[in-house]
């Protein structure tokens, strides 16, 4: 079917859009099935958040959110988890220390006792469980579980890292979340196509968004990284500081991942762990598709190795917004200087994309590039100003082809997928004030998947 998108504000050039499942047309008269007015408001390609997790972001909405119950505020967590109706599990994400304390099993069973509970916490990599949830998944009887930690009495602590396939295939249902109401969401907000950047990617997941899609349970074009059993996409790779595989090990990998011509995408988040990353990467050599995921304290001293690797960074500015001011008062005083910067590594020749890392980071892309111009905590304080881009690069950062992070920004040109949307002002206004940007019509393959109300 054909559609018209009639005084669309081509960055600044007003023109009509003819589409089908792709850009047909610029400018000229012709007929169609459906015609949409833009009305003179910007019309633009749809986003990609190049790094998200969808089930996870998916199993979140029906989750209890323990960022909302601020600092030291133990009473309100525990009576959250207490009016979760029903005798099942109850799951909790982002749990942060400052909430209740530093909690294992018996701290938690101080908060909820009665019934299997699991929180999250808010860096993603660790799970804290309650006695009835250790006793319900029989975790005094696994041993040799990488990741499941044990007190001096080689009982289970409560605490599993970096267990989230396994802890997945032992709970009680492992069927996949329903992604619906979080794509419609994304559509919401302009999201056409995603990254999902899950370590625990393998064929079976990737098999799962085939079938989302065909269901279309699932709307947005999905790029999947993961396990070397993927036939393309990066190979995910996990730093942790306290715990990081034999440097030869690492470089190995690479080597693995480059010979299939696959690159690879390194969490990493410390200053320890990117110092790691790009020392093995030199050190294995190059791939166009090399990425560094989140680079959340990146030094002075870095920035060159950064641009010798040849790497993107996929940074998460939403994280700024949602608790910079926690980050910053936790950090060592000399990483607080370079917390999720953006400016100095475009300065450096870096190239630089933006997403959201939902469900650990807000998802809401607007508000993300807002805060890459901002700056502004979550206290109201601004955070390292100097690294602050303006709103057309931070839109560029979700302009940027899923293939090409940190590369240039996608037009709206004949011969392009019709990932289109339509938004609610000229792209001048977008740009006096990013943040109250809305989206009237998403289009993806040239069907309207979204339409304000």
């Amino acid at each position: 079917m054909t559609l018209l998108i009639k005084n669309a504000d081509l960055d600044g050039v007003t023109a009509d859009v003819l589409v089908d499942d792709q850009v047909q047309q610029i400018g000229g008269a012709r007929p169609a099935a459906a015609t949409i007015d833009a009305r003179g408001c910007a019309v633009i390609p749809g986003l990609h958040d190049h790094h998200i997790h969808l089930y996870a972001a998916a199993a979140a909405r029906s989750s209890i959110d323990c960022a909302g119950f601020g600092s030291i505020n133990p009473k309100a967590l525990s009576a959250a988890l207490h009016a979760v109706p029903g005798p099942g599990w109850v799951r909790g994400v982002n749990y942060h220390e400052s909430i209740a304390g530093d909690l294992d099993a018996v701290a938690l069973d101080r908060l909820c006792a009665s019934r299997p509970v699991r929180l999250q916490h808010s860096s993603g990599k660790l799970w804290i469980l309650n006695t009835a949830a250790l006793q319900a998944l029989d975790l005094a009887s696994v041993w040799n579980q990488p990741g499941l930690e044990r007190d001096g009495q080689s009982k289970p602590t409560g605490r599993l890292w970096r267990m989230d396939a396994w802890l997945h295939t032992r709970l009680p249902s492992a069927a996949p979340a329903n992604l619906s109401s979080l794509s419609k969401q994304m559509a919401s907000f302009g999201i056409t196509s995603v990254t999902d950047a899950s370590y625990t990617n393998d064929r079976q997941r990737l098999t799962d968004y085939g079938r989302a899609r065909q269901r279309r349970e699932l709307l947005q074009h999905v790029q999947v990284m993961g396990d070397l059993s993927l036939p393309a996409g990066q190979l995910k790779i996990l730093l942790d500081e306290d715990d990081l595989l034999p440097f030869s090990d690492l470089v190995d990998r690479i080597k693995q991942a480059h010979d299939l011509n696959r690159g690879v995408a390194f969490h990493a988040v410390s200053h320890v762990e990117l110092l790691y990353a790009l020392s093995a990467l030199l050190e294995a050599g190059r791939h166009s598709d090399d990425r560094i995921e989140h680079a959340g304290v990146v030094r002075a001293q870095t920035l060159p190795m950064l641009r010798a690797a040849g790497v993107t960074v996929v940074t998460q500015p939403g994280f700024i917004a949602d608790r910079g001011a926690r980050f910053y008062a936790a950090a060592d005083p000399a990483d607080q200087p370079c917390l999720y910067p953006y400016a100095s590594l475009l300065a450096a020749g870096v190239p630089v994309a933006a997403s959201s890392d939902a469900p650990y980071g807000p998802l809401n892309p607007w508000l993300i590039m807002a805060a890459a111009a901002t700056r502004v905590a979550e206290n109201g304080e601004v955070i390292n100003p100097t690294e602050r881009v303006s709103p057309q690069e931070g839109l560029r950062g979700y302009l940027a082809s899923a293939g090409q992070p940190g590369g240039p920004a996608r037009q709206v040109r004949v011969g392009a997928r019709a990932d289109l949307l339509v938004l609610d002002r000229p792209l001048a206004a977008v740009f006096s004030d990013i943040a109250a940007t809305q989206v009237r019509y998403t289009l993806i393959g040239g069907e309207i998947v979204y339409t304000a109300t």
